[in-house]
C-alpha cells in the first residue's frame, strides 16, 4: 500500500572523503573546506527529514465517516466523528480489543445512524451502527477480516435466524455478514481498512440485506479513490 523511500546519509563519512581527498592532493583545500560546508549544510536542512521517509498514498479514515452519504440514513443525534488511536478501542468493545491492537490498528472510529422508509432527523425505524479501522496495510486489514469471519460468523443453532447471507455484488473475500434476530451483521475490507457492522430494527431481517448492500458499495467507492 505505501511506497517506501529510505535515504542513508553518514556525514561523519562524508567529511572523511572530503579530507582524504583534499590531502591526495585531488582537492585543494579551499574547495575542500567549501565542499564540506555544502554537505554539513545540506544535513542540518533536508537530513532529518528524509533519512527513512515514507512516501505514498496515505488513508483519512474521516472520509469513510458516511453521514448523510448514503440514501435514507440519518446520523443519530448522540453521534459524531471522533478519530480514536488504537489503544481506545479497549474501552469501546468488552473483550476483544488486545486482538485488533495485535493485528495492527492503527486509527478508528464508530458512527451511528438512523434510516428506514418513514424515518425522520429525530427518529429512525431502522439502525445502523459501524465500526470503521485503518490497520495501516491491506494485509493486515485482510488479516482481521479473516479471523472476524472465521469466528463471529458461527452460527449458533438456537437462532433460526443466525444464517450467512451474500450480499451480492460483493464476493465473500470482500464482504460476509450473518442474518440474525431482528437484523444482520455484516464484516468487509477494503484495501487497508476493515468494517464491521449491524443493522437492527428489521421486523423481517431479510430485508435488512439490501441497506447493507447501500453501505458496501459506498465504503468500496471510498476505498477506492483512496
Amino acid at each position: 500500500m505505501h511506497a517506501e523511500l529510505s535515504l542513508s546519509f553518514n556525514l561523519q563519512e562524508y567529511q572523511v572523503a572530503i579530507l582524504g581527498a583534499a590531502k591526495g592532493g585531488t582537492l585543494s583545500r579551499q574547495k575542500a573546506k567549501h565542499l564540506l560546508s555544502l554537505v554539513v549544510f545540506f544535513f542540518l536542512t533536508f537530513g532529518t527529514s528524509c533519512v527513512n521517509k515514507t512516501v505514498g498514498p496515505q488513508t483519512t479514515l474521516s472520509e469513510f465517516y458516511v453521514t448523510t452519504q448514503v440514501d435514507g440514513w440519518v446520523a443519530d443525534s448522540s453521534s459524531h466523528l471522533v478519530l480514536h488511536p488504537a489503544a481506545d478501542l479497549f474501552e469501546a468493545i468488552d473483550g476483544g480489543a488486545p486482538i485488533y491492537e495485535a493485528a495492527g490498528l492503527q486509527e478508528w472510529f464508530v458512527e451511528s445512524l438512523n434510516g428506514g422508509p418513514n424515518h425522520s432527523p429525530v427518529y429512525g425505524d431502522y439502525n445502523f451502527k459501524g465500526y470503521v479501522e485503518d490497520y495501516g496495510t491491506s494485509s493486515n486489514a485482510r488479516a482481521i477480516f479473516n479471523t472476524n469471519t472465521s469466528t463471529k460468523m458461527v452460527q449458533n443453532p438456537r437462532d433460526t435466524f443466525s444464517d450467512t447471507v451474500q450480499l451480492s455484488p460483493f464476493s465473500l473475500s470482500e464482504a460476509q455478514a450473518n442474518r440474525v434476530q431482528g437484523g444482520i451483521n455484516v464484516f468487509a475490507n477494503f484495501g487497508q481498512v476493515y468494517f464491521e457492522f449491524s443493522l437492527t430494527g428489521y421486523v423481517d431481517p431479510t430485508t435488512a440485506a439490501p441497506d447493507a448492500i447501500k453501505f458496501l458499495t459506498r465504503y468500496k467507492a471510498l476505498a477506492e479513490n483512496q
